[in-house]
């Protein structure tokens, strides 16, 4: 003799309560910015793929890549006016000091965390002769 079952089942799956799964980093991150900063979203990506001509670290760190896209800066860099001001940031590691004395003259670092620094350079008329 066959009973049937399905009654149980279907008692017991709509009886059952789902768990909220825990929110993940990025989630919980995404929220807390989105209370306090909301307008940072929309320039700050968290838990997303990276974009297709992203570079990772081993690719910033040839040196034949770094001097290839200090190059492509550089050339928009003489097209500042005297006066005009640069800022830029970039991983605390890249030799970016070096590159701004060079072209401005001088440069200032205006916000640093351990990884990354933002770097302010204003273009001289002297730094646009030389």
């Amino acid at each position: 003799m066959a009973y049937r079952s399905a009654p149980l089942y279907e008692d017991v799956i709509w009886r059952t309560h789902l768990q909220p799964q825990d929110p993940t980093l990025a989630q919980a991150v995404r929220a807390t910015i989105a209370k306090h900063r909301e307008h940072l979203l929309e320039f700050i990506r968290l838990d997303e793929p990276a974009p297709l001509n992203a570079m990772t670290l081993a690719q910033w760190s040839s040196p034949n890549v770094l001097s290839s896209l200090l190059a492509v800066y550089s050339d928009h860099i003489y097209h500042l006016n005297s006066g005009g001001e640069l800022r830029i940031v970039a991983n605390a590691f890249l030799p970016y000091p070096d590159v701004l004395d060079e072209t401005f003259g001088f440069h200032e670092v205006i916000a640093q965390t351990g990884r990354f620094k933002v770097y302010r350079a204003i273009m001289t008329r002297q730094a646009k002769k030389g």
